[in-house]
């Protein structure tokens, strides 16, 4: 295999149209956006340059996401394509490169690709001329997780993994690269490397998904092939039918996801106009103002599953010893009381302050079609810092109440969360996103103004501090941040001190996130604002009923 580094294309930039090997990526990017048909050297030289120059990376980044070498080198050659169809709008960063460009183009088509591989039928291959497919099945699984758990590393540990275990890099090229020292290169590295073999040992793939991960690393430090690099870097200058379909149809996809992340600004502002209405039953209740339950008894001994052996579809035991349970459900408000477990079975009141439904806002708007819930769920174990936050998946509003806590057992803490949905809906899936790891400042807000954007892929709107007429703030922030990251935001006085918000409310539409935090400052004591994220795993809990099966027991 020939390494994509030294290559004959990179001569010809040398001599075609003025020095290329010098030139950084934004003077390259030009020499080519300003061609003048088809043909100009100048401008393929300029294009083979860059194709040299980034290989290595895109390659990386589609290798050791794909495990099907072909498909990687259709999403190598689409990454490139895209930088074709959208030269004239990418932007460069601080240092005159393209290459975060790429690598968010590159990490796009690679999902694209891999979801297109799932849904292609699986060939049947026989042990004599083939792998098990069993085992290929399990080597794909693998493959996805190594290429999902690297991209939730935080950056500073994911880029020395790519850099020196995927593209090869000594730690002095990396440190280089990167403009780090070359200690920390090798620390972050070392965090990083740790950070990831964790993650796969919590999903259960560790062995498999290291054997995995050491082959795909050799093959991206091998590099793509000459015939695939030199295919790419005249995918500038042949015409769009020459093109392989499957190329071509990779980057059509992928430069259309792109044309709709920029309507995503405008989404984000009708958010932001339109959300407020639909809060009235979010505000979050600060954890130290209230106090959890004791655990929920069960209705009558012999019908009710034990306290030691809790059904495992409703509770987790989490590596870091936090447990999360789900305990009942109730309707708002609970009169009459009407509680049950998880699987519908009927139960009794719990012991834990029966009547707390009644005191939910009813302001919030619920149709003939429509119904609201409470699901009771405790937290064990949660180490300090830990966050745990409660979701329900296809819930239209979603609020939050703390439960009393028992000076018996302060550790745990019971919660309530709050959701309306078609009254259709037979059972829901729960979804806890629990972060523990440090937080990260992502973004410092202006008190003053609205501002926009938020580094690193996301996208952040904020309304800047207004005054509630109570003597405090709010703020309202817009977000994309999601999936594999939490989000929190803390407000900085005068002092340099952080205060988090007395309340939270949220809500979502189309993929966005409006999250309104009420601080109890008022905005001039208000210094700035500060956005911050740490990683976070979800758990799953599906087939909670919405109804009860029977009558409450006596």
């Amino acid at each position: 295999m020939i390494r994509s580094t030294p290559a004959p294309g990179g001569l010809r930039a040398l001599f075609a149209g003025g020095t290329a090997t010098g030139s950084t990526d934004d003077q390259l990017l030009q020499r080519f956006r300003s061609r003048s048909g088809a043909g100009d050297p100048a401008a393929e030289a300029a294009f083979a340059a860059l194709v040299d120059r980034h290989a290595a990376m895109v390659w990386g980044v589609c290798r050791r996401g794909l495990l099907d070498r072909a498909d990687a080198e259709d999403a190598f050659q689409a990454t490139f394509l895209v930088l074709v169809r959208k030269a004239s709008s990418v932007r460069v960063d601080d240092r005159g490169s393209i290459g975060r460009w790429l690598y968010g183009v590159a990490r796009k088509v690679a999902a694209r690709q891999r979801r297109a591989a799932a849904r292609r039928p699986t060939v049947v291959v026989e042990p004599a001329t083939g792998d098990d497919p069993a085992i290929a099945a399990q080597r794909r699984e693998a493959c996805a997780a190594v290429s999902a758990e690297l991209d939730r590393l935080p950056a500073k540990y994911r880029r020395p993994i790519e850099l020196c275990d995927y593209e090869g890099l000594t730690y002095e090229q990396a440190a280089l690269s990167l403009g780090w020292p070359t200690a920390t290169i090798k620390s972050r590295l070392a965090r990083g490397r740790q950070r990831l073999k964790g993650r796969l040992a919590r999903r259960g793939l560790a062995p498999l998904a290291g054997a995995v991960a050491a082959e795909l690393a050799r093959e991206c430090r091998a590099g793509v092939s000459q015939a695939v690099l030199s295919s790419t870097s005249r995918v500038a200058t042949i015409a769009s039918g020459l093109v392989p379909a499957a190329v071509a149809r990779l980057a059509e996809g992928a430069t259309q996801a792109m044309m709709w992340n920029k309507l995503k600004p405008l989404a984000i502002l009708v958010l932001c106009g339109v959300g407020t209405s639909s809060l009235a039953v979010a505000w979050t209740l600060p954890r130290q103002a209230d106090k959890p339950p004791p655990p929920v008894t069960g209705s009558a001994p012999g019908q009710e599953r034990t306290a030691d052996k809790p059904d495992t579809r409703w509770a987790r035991q989490l590596p870091n010893g936090m447990r999360l349970e789900i305990m009942a459900v109730s309707p708002i408000p609970d009169s009459p009381k009407t509680w049950w477990r998880p699987d519908g079975r009927s139960m009794k009141s719990p012991d834990f302050q029966p009547n707390f439904l009644t005191s939910v806002t009813e302001s919030a708007v619920v149709s003939d079609r429509s119904t609201r819930l409470a699901i009771v769920y405790r937290v064990a174990g949660r180490p300090d810092g830990g966050q745990v936050l409660a979701l329900i998946d296809g819930a239209d509003t979603i609020g939050y109440k703390n439960l009393p806590t028992s000076d018996e057992d302060p550790s745990t803490t019971s919660h309530a969360i709050l959701a309306t949905f078609p009254r259709s809906t037979t059972s829901l899936t729960v979804r806890f996103r629990v972060s523990c790891d440090a937080w990260e400042t992502v973004k410092t807000l202006d008190t003053q103004a609205s501002s926009t954007g938020g580094g690193k892929g996301r996208s952040l709107i904020s309304s800047g501090a207004i005054a509630d007429g109570g003597g405090g703030s709010t703020l309202c922030l817009a977000h994309d941040v999601g999936g594999s990251e939490s989000l929190r935001v803390l407000a900085v006085d005068a002092s340099g001190k952080e205060q988090s918000p007395s309340r939270v409310g949220s809500s979502s539409a189309g993929g966005f996130q409006q999250l309104i935090a009420k601080f109890a400052l008022p905005p001039e004591a208000i210094r700035e604002f500060r956005v911050q994220t740490r990683p976070c795993d979800e758990i799953l809990m599906p087939d909670v009923a919405t109804s009860p099966i029977g009558p409450a027991p006596r």
